[in-house]
């Protein structure tokens, strides 16, 4: 597979291993349990924590909003690797605290 396939697959499984460790499940073994399954709509049911058949149980995803989604981080990795340049800022650890007694510590 592609690599960049690849990387498209592994970011789908990020929103459904979110929704898990929300609710207290293992993310991974969540994911390994929907892929192992052949049905496209079988998935997991984080308010009643069971798999099921996710349209017959009413929860649906909008195709537009999937699409629109993925078109937009598409386009935001198009951009970012065909950029010359990226910026980014670098957080610089904090000083430790100072023991130095102020005036206000003083009382």
């Amino acid at each position: 597979m592609p690599i960049g396939a690849e990387i498209f697959k592994r970011a789908l499984t990020y929103p459904i291993k979110q929704i898990a460790r929300n609710s207290g499940v293992n993310g991974n073994v969540v994911i390994e349990k929907v892929l192992s399954h052949d049905e496209p709509t079988y998935g997991y049911n984080a308010a009643r924590d069971s798999y099921e058949d996710l349209m017959a149980a009413g929860i649906i995803d909008p195709s537009k909003v999937v699409r629109c989604c993925l078109e937009h981080a598409t386009s935001v990795a198009r951009t970012f690797l065909t950029a010359d340049a990226v910026v980014v800022d670098i957080k610089e650890p904090l000083p430790p605290p100072s023991n130095k007694k102020t005036n206000a510590n003083l009382q």
